[in-house]
């Protein structure tokens, strides 16, 4: 099958929520979120959104080996034009509204 050819996957938000056992693991984690998404945020030592075309199964399966055995994850699709809501610095909402293709 041709690039051409190949459907067209549709990208998406993940928020990425993690519970680390010990110490923050995100120099070990930015390489995957690098790899994974076009675009990525991380607002807190523990939060992460990306933009991506990969669904929580692929990257469930790909930050696993990663963590610890007691550390945790949560995976979340925010769907683009639905309210959100919180307290956040100005900076990550104007991440969150970026017009993105």
């Amino acid at each position: 099958m041709s690039l051409a050819q190949m459907p067209m996957i549709p990208k998406r938000y993940l928020h990425i929520g993690f519970h680390f056992a010990g110490a923050p693991k995100a120099a070990e984690l930015e390489p995957i979120f690098a790899e994974l998404s076009d675009d990525w945020i991380r607002y807190s030592h523990n939060n992460w959104i990306a933009w991506t075309k990969h669904d929580q199964v692929y990257w469930t399966e790909r930050l696993k080996s990663n963590l610890g055995p007691f550390d945790h994850f949560l995976i979340l699709e925010i769907k683009q034009g639905q309210p959100l809501g919180g307290i956040l610095p100005q900076w990550i909402w104007n991440w969150l509204y970026k017009v993105r293709s």
